[in-house]
């Protein structure tokens, strides 16, 4: 307790320089604004067939990231993945790896070449990375919860904050547009291995009010045939997995007229509750398994905007409580675990000159001050242990009003435990290079640029694990570079008054760099303990091409994503290290995920094919996992009706029953299926 209470004592103090600075900033700039909710442009789409366009989100920061390269699903592949989990979605729709421990176990990312600790989770911008163990298992986020889900490619630590090293992946609820509106959906959905899925979708808004909730229910036997270590057949142990949740959204609108100016204000409030009940199955080095996990969570958000003409001024508070129960019943004793996390944000936008005086170039500052305070009990903590980082960022953007240039500039001064954390920079830019265009076709070359500092603080596990937590550990700290080139065609035919045939070609590709000192390692034998070991160069190149036809209500559409991804332990502090210029483990070189789709009227089919090269287990590169190939194939048909539509798809896993591990020791189902029913009403 009297760790909290200086940790209160600090956010007081610190606190109260911030609001001062914000009130100065507040005063100069209050002035009749106009806020620009400016879309994000440089989003790298998934295959589209048919699909509405990219929603505005609710983090403002988002809107000073043109020079960095960002996956947005499409909403219509996402619609394949409402019954499982973001961890498929991301493994089979993406280049990034996704580190999965097998059936009902953890799952993480692992971007360009990072740690799953260096690669963030944020929802609605508040980052839900659990504080104790600094990861977010993504086997455990259902993939029909969220309204947008998308991939930061590349560390931004300056708009982000701790942790946000490798990239980060965006979870966002629609904004509401507070017109007259209702819907209703059902989904259903049962397969292979006792597989059952229910998700219920409403959705209810007036001129003032804007209510939505999303829940579901999963159940799996997981009982799938595998081949163990003596090449005998058997039946998956110990693997039943039970899962439920709810996410509420309300909003609330109220327009106010001063002194003849419009305010527009919204007040909102998110609530998201889930819990998953899952058997650890054994690994194949295991004889058997009665291993039981619980995980539950409670995350909520309260946030506040107002908008005029050119200001934008906003608060949030969310509250996070994560919890989690081990049983293990043989090896270990059972294990209680509880993490609870705060954070909060102010800040300010303003756009600095009218954008209606027609000058080329338009000024845009945002401001903010975001406090993260996190503190966790459990039977591996001696006493309660905290996390207090509390921060002072602001971004500037310069953009000419044709929006052929973008460029943006961040700085951030971030805190942690009291003590003054390294500055951190960043700046990025979005260049129009090429644009002709007409009638029949148009031709878009675009330039990306991207220089961040990153910054990563030891998670309260990495510090104070007991036994083996490391007191002494520096946190992880260095720079990142990305350069990208972005080239869109459209070409077009005209029969009359008609395009017969369209064609779209897109292609991006990027060029990253990233050294990153201090690396913590856990190493040990009856006791593992954290270190700060080594330096890590990642560098490689990810590349994504679409080709889409279309004739009248035919869509044939092809997709290509590839990512090449060489980290390699550079420096080491131990002597005689085996790891130097070698690969770090479970960090495939080659990943890539082709798409071929097809549309008919309201039919959709498409095939998805993705590769996994070589992963080494050991630091040294003695021991490795042979690359695997999965094919997946998908069909859905909807029949639209005035307010009804109903719908039925199905897809294949594992089409081609490969049997691979993604960790070692860990076996994947085989060929499986997945069968769903999608009943929805609105008006």
């Amino acid at each position: 307790m009297q760790k909290s209470n200086s940790a209160l004592t600090t956010f007081y103090l610190l606190y109260k320089k911030i609001l001062l600075t914000l009130g100065i900033l507040f005063v100069l700039l209050q002035t009749p604004f106009q806020s620009l909710a400016q879309k994000n442009h440089d989003t790298l789409t998934e295959v589209r067939i048919a699909a509405p366009g990219i929603k505005p989100r609710q983090d403002l920061r988002q809107n000073f990231t043109a020079g960095q390269s960002i996956l947005t699903f499409d909403s219509t592949i996402r619609s394949f993945y409402k019954a499982l989990s973001l961890s498929d979605l991301i493994r089979e729709q993406s280049p990034v790896f996704v580190k999965t421990y097998g059936v009902n176990s953890l799952s993480t990312l692992a971007i360009r070449g990072a740690s799953a600790a260096q690669s963030e989770v944020l929802w609605n911008g508040v980052p839900v990375n659990n504080a104790a163990v600094g990861v977010a298992d993504i086997s455990i986020l259902n993939g029909g919860l969220f309204s947008n889900v998308s991939l930061q490619y590349g560390g931004s630590s300056a708009l982000f904050g701790s942790g946000n090293v490798g990239g980060a992946l965006l979870l966002d609820d629609a904004l509401p547009d507070f017109k007259k509106h209702q819907s209703v959906s059902l989904n259903l959905a049962g397969g292979s291995f006792g597989r059952q899925n229910v998700l219920l979708s409403s959705d209810w808004q007036n001129e003032r009010w804007h209510i939505g909730l999303k829940a579901f229910y999963q159940a799996a036997k997981n009982n799938f045939s595998f081949e163990n270590n003596s090449g005998e057949t058997e039946e998956m142990p110990n693997a039943a997995l039970t899962g439920s949740g709810a996410l509420l959204n309300v909003d609330y609108l109220w327009p106010q007229q001063k002194n003849g100016k419009i305010q527009r204000q919204v007040l909102s409030l998110k609530t998201w509750w889930q819990q998953y009940d899952r058997e650890i199955p054994p690994a194949l080095f295991e004889t058997s398994s009665v291993k039981k996990q619980t995980d539950r969570s409670w995350r909520s958000l309260l946030s506040w905007k107002q908008e005029r003409k050119r200001t934008v001024f906003y608060a949030k508070l969310s509250f996070n409580r994560d919890g989690m129960s081990y049983e293990d019943g043989v090896a270990l004793p059972n294990n209680e675990n509880a993490v609870q996390q705060w954070y909060g944000e102010l800040g300010g936008q303003w756009q600095i000159n009218n954008p209606l005086n027609n000058a080329y170039w338009q000024h845009k500052l945002l401001v903010f001050a975001p406090l993260f305070y996190a503190f966790a009990d459990g039977e591996n903590l001696n006493r309660t242990e905290y996390q207090f980082r509390p921060a002072l960022a602001g971004t500037y953007q310069l953009q000419s009003n044709d929006g052929r240039y973008v460029f943006n500039a961040a700085l951030r001064q971030e805190w942690w435990n009291k003590q003054e954390q390294a500055f951190l920079p960043g700046m990025n830019a979005k260049v129009r290079a090429f644009n002709l265009g007409n009638i029949q076709h148009d031709l878009l070359v675009s330039l990306l640029v991207n220089i961040q500092k990153s910054f990563r603080a030891p998670n309260l596990n990495e510090l104070y694990f007991s036994p083996g937590g490391n007191r002494d550990l520096k946190p992880e700290q260095g720079w990142n570079e990305s350069a990208g080139l972005l080239i869109q065609f459209n070409f077009g035919i005209k029969a009359g008054n008609l395009n017969a045939y369209t064609w779209q070609f897109s292609n991006s590709s990027t060029y990253f760099n990233r050294n990153i000192r201090d690396w913590i390692y856990w190493l040990g034998g009856a006791i593992w303990t954290p270190h700060n070991l080594a330096e890590v160069h990642s560098r490689g190149i990810e590349t994504e091409s679409k080709i889409i036809w279309n004739h009248q209500q035919t869509t044939w559409s092809i997709g290509l994503k590839t990512a090449y991804v060489l980290a390699t332990t550079t420096e080491s502090y131990l002597p005689n290290d085996g790891s130097i210029g070698k690969q770090i483990p479970y960090t495939p070189r080659y990943n890539g995920a082709l798409n071929l789709g097809f549309g008919w009227r309201h039919l959709l089919l498409n095939y998805n094919h993705h590769y996994t090269g070589y992963r080494f287990v050991t630091t040294d590169e003695s021991q490795y996992l042979e690359p695997f190939q999965t094919g997946n194939i998908q069909l859905a048909y909807t029949v639209p009706l005035v307010h009804y539509s109903f719908s039925v798809n199905a897809q294949i896993k594992n089409l081609w029953n490969k049997r691979y591990e993604i960790v070692n020791g860990r076996p994947m189902p085989g060929r499986n299926f997945l069968i769903g029913l999608q009943m929805s009403w609105g008006k």
